[in-house]
């Protein structure tokens, strides 16, 4: 909802960002979730009285294009929680605008809640993703293997399996080969990547849907490459 009439443009590009139009403002997103309410009744509202209009609907969060939005490079969009219980303050977080697609659908599907994002903003108040902590370290082989479930019919896991036990030519039947690791601080950060990907003659990689669903979830995890044979090389996490 646009609160802020001084600049057309800003508001164009904030709602081809939103529905990830790239330069389009014009084209429509059959895939974007938002409405864009662009009404000269609420020119100059405060978040308040949007909020009390909003109050109507069944909408459980608010998104606001403010004066702050429409004149910041990043176009921060005012996010306001509709179901805090604190009716007259309700908590906000600020949004980089390329980032509120991702955080509507976590917030409808309750994939993330409210609280977390206000706390992964950074110290501007600005929630511009979650962030990946670089850490490394080296695992053994034989403790990945131990921890893969003995899971008939989970393929994934299986082919996992069977990459351990034969990548490593020199050493094949050793436990104790050291793997390199970075560890990722929350497996959300990696959705739009994933997501994003393209790959060779359109083939997806097998896996794919395990892994884009184990980022759903989120939560922290240790990423690492296995060396292939092959010129192919795979990942896991």
């Amino acid at each position: 909802m646009r609160t802020w009439f001084g600049d057309d443009a800003a508001w164009n590009a904030v709602v081809a960002e939103t529905r990830g139009d790239g330069d389009d403002p014009a084209k429509e997103s059959g895939t974007s979730p938002f409405t864009a309410v662009d009404d000269r009744d609420f020119d100059g509202a405060t978040t308040g009285q949007v909020i009390q209009a909003a109050r109507s609907h069944s909408s459980s969060y608010l998104f606001l294009a403010d004066r702050i939005t429409l004149t910041d490079p990043e176009h921060p969009v005012l996010v306001v929680d509709l179901d805090d219980s604190q009716a007259d303050s309700p908590a906000t977080v600020r949004v980089a605008s390329y980032q509120l697609g991702d955080v509507e659908s976590n917030l409808a599907t309750a994939n993330v809640d409210f609280a977390e994002f206000r706390s992964a903003a950074d110290a501007d108040g600005v929630f511009r993703g979650f962030r990946v902590t670089v850490e490394q370290r080296h695992i053994e082989k034989g403790q990945i293997l131990d921890a893969i479930p003995e899971s008939p019919g989970a393929e994934t896991l299986e082919l996992l399996r069977s990459d351990l036990e034969n990548t490593f030519s020199v050493y094949p039947n050793s436990r104790s080969v050291q793997l390199p690791a970075i560890r990722i601080a929350d497996l959300r950060s990696r959705r739009a990547e994933l997501l994003a990907g393209t790959f060779p003659y359109g083939r997806t990689p097998f896996g794919y849907a395990d892994m884009v669903r184990f980022c759903d979830a989120g939560g922290p995890a240790w990423g690492l490459h296995l060396p292939k044979r092959s010129t192919i090389s795979g990942s896991a996490a």
